[in-house]
């Protein structure tokens, strides 16, 4: 998550939460754990994408900042807790 929040491109593996973090077809990729020859073709494919790195790399960060941020999380929280009391979120009265 902190690489995608500087803006770059990530490659990950498929364990823990990565796989809810990295898309592969929108801001980059992950792959099976222990694999290396993977790893190595999808950074080769990565290297050779069409799209530019840059472009790449902002869309990871937006996805990091609309998902993973505090601002994200205090609103995901917000809502969890006004949906199983039954009341408007905080704020929204």
């Amino acid at each position: 998550m902190e690489t995608m929040a500087t803006g770059l491109l990530a490659l990950a593996t498929e364990a823990g939460g990565n796989a809810e973090l990295v898309q592969a077809a929108v801001t980059d990729g992950w792959v099976s754990s222990g694999e290396v020859d993977v790893m190595a073709h999808a950074l080769v494919r990565l290297c050779a994408e069409r799209r530019p790195r840059p472009v790449m790399g902002l869309q990871a960060r937006q996805r990091a900042q609309d998902r993973f941020s505090l601002d994200a999380m205090v609103k995901a929280y917000a809502h969890l807790y006004s949906r199983e009391l039954g009341s408007p979120p905080l704020g929204a009265c």
